[in-house]
Order: C-alpha cells, then structure tokens, then sequence
C-alpha cells in the first residue's frame, strides 16, 4: 500500500515537470522555425542584391538578427542542450547563418571589383583630356627659360594624377582577378596611352635654339638611317629571291639538256 501511495505522489509531481518540459521544447522548437524562415527570407533578399549600398543594408539586417539570436540562444541554452532534436536544428540554423556571411562577402567581392574597374575606366576616360592639356602646356613653357616655373608645377601636377592613375589601374587589375568575365584589354591601351603623355610632360625641359635645332636633326637623320637600313634589307630580300629563281631555272635548264642526250 505505502509502495502505490509513492508511486501516485511521484507521478502527480513528475507529471506536471514533464508537461512543462515538453512544451518549453516546443516552444524553443517554434522559435528555431522563425529564426529559420529569416535566414531564408534573408538568402533571398541577398540574391537580389545589385550594389554595394543593397549589401550595406543586408549586412546590417543580418547583424541585427544574429544579435536576436544568440540572445535568444543563451536564454534557451538549458533546454537547447538537454534536447538533441533542438541541437540538430540548431546546428542547422548556425550553419545557414555562417552560410549566409560567406555569400554576402563573396558578392561583395564581385560588385566591389566592378565598381573599382568602372571607376578606373571613368577616370582613365576623364582624365585624357587633361594629360593633353598638361601636354600642351608643358611644351610650351619649356620654350622659354624664363617659364621653367611655371613647367615645373605642370609637371609636378602630372605626376600627383598619374599616381592616382596608377592607383585605378592597379584597382582594375586586382577587379580582373576577382571577377574573371571583365577585359582589361581596352583599359590597358588607355593606360598605356596615358603613360605615354606622362612620359612626355617630364621629359620637357628648356633647351636653346641651337640645342632644339641639334635635336631636330638628330632625329631627322635616325630616322633617315631606319629608312636606309629597311631598303638596304628590302634590296638584300629581293636579291636572295632572284638568286634563287635563277637557281631553279638553272636546274630545269640541266634536267631538260639531259633529256636531250642519246641512249645506247
């Protein structure tokens, strides 16, 4: 009689703890399906994303609903841990939110490459009106030695824009290797143009009349001298050509004479 009296008093106290216990786990359960119905909400929000500002917004709205989870989580963290099916769905959530940081910043990746080559290819566009300007302006103060100051800030100018220069263009080349779909083809010949220019504002300098007129001539003549030495290898071309025409001629010739020749 004493052993059913325990038994009842023990299954009136028990009972009312397990009801209590199956239904916090429910309701962690409940919970854990609205953290997950956000994570997907999130991963579409995500996929829509076309510029950098868009992933400002998600990644801020992906911080706030991390935050709510691990508060939620470290409330919960008693009946989590004492449940494996909970475990299992919370390990599945923390992977979808691990998931998600991984594809926010692999698009940020790819629309940060873009940006940077079309910014560079904004500037390369921009700026190529200047460096002929700068062009300009160098050579014409390098005319005069009383404007060699007025030559330097040119060209102490040039050379601040070609380090941006280089800056975007160093940006481009690490876009291409972010995101390999863009061609830095066209935006290489533009730089290289624009290099050019560079290369030419630093090298004006004020010379005399006489030195100018030296190196006018001294171009002219290279410039004759490349002319006599293409000739020179055109004639040399051609005379092997005809050398080996008559060669083959020369052997048709014998070839027919000793068809010519009696058999005994």
């Amino acid at each position: 009689m004493k052993r059913i009296i325990l038994t009842v008093l023990l299954l009136t106290f028990l009972l009312p703890l397990h009801a209590q216990k199956a239904g916090e786990i429910g309701s962690v359960a409940d919970r854990f399906d609205e953290f997950d119905a956000s994570f997907k909400a999130m991963d579409k929000t995500l996929s829509r994303a076309e510029k950098l500002a868009d992933l400002d917004e998600f990644d801020k709205s992906l911080a706030e609903l991390g935050t709510r989870w691990d508060l939620y989580y470290q409330a919960e963290a008693n009946v989590i841990g004492g449940t494996k099916s909970l475990l299992d769905a919370c390990t599945q959530l923390l992977a979808a939110k691990d998931d998600l940081t991984q594809k926010a910043a692999a698009r940020r990746l790819g629309l940060q490459a873009k940006a940077d080559f079309q910014a560079a290819e904004r500037f390369m566009e921009e700026k190529d009106s200047v460096y002929r300007r700068l062009l300009k302006s160098a050579r014409r103060f390098s005319q005069v030695q009383a404007t060699g100051k007025q030559l330097k800030k040119v060209q102490t100018r040039e050379q601040l824009l070609t380090a941006q220069l280089d800056q975007h263009y160093g940006a481009a080349q690490a876009a291409v290797a972010a995101d390999a779909s863009l061609d830095i083809s066209p935006l290489e010949e533009k730089y290289l143009n624009l290099k050019n220019y560079s290369a030419m504002i630093q090298a004006c300098q004020y010379k005399p009349f006489i030195e100018r007129i030296k190196d006018w001539l001294l171009s002219f003549a290279a410039v004759a001298m490349l002319l006599m030495f293409a000739n020179m290898v055109q004639g040399k071309i051609q005379a092997a050509r005809q050398m080996k025409e008559n060669m083959k001629k020369m052997q048709e010739q014998l070839h027919k004479n000793d068809d010519e020749i009696p058999t005994i």
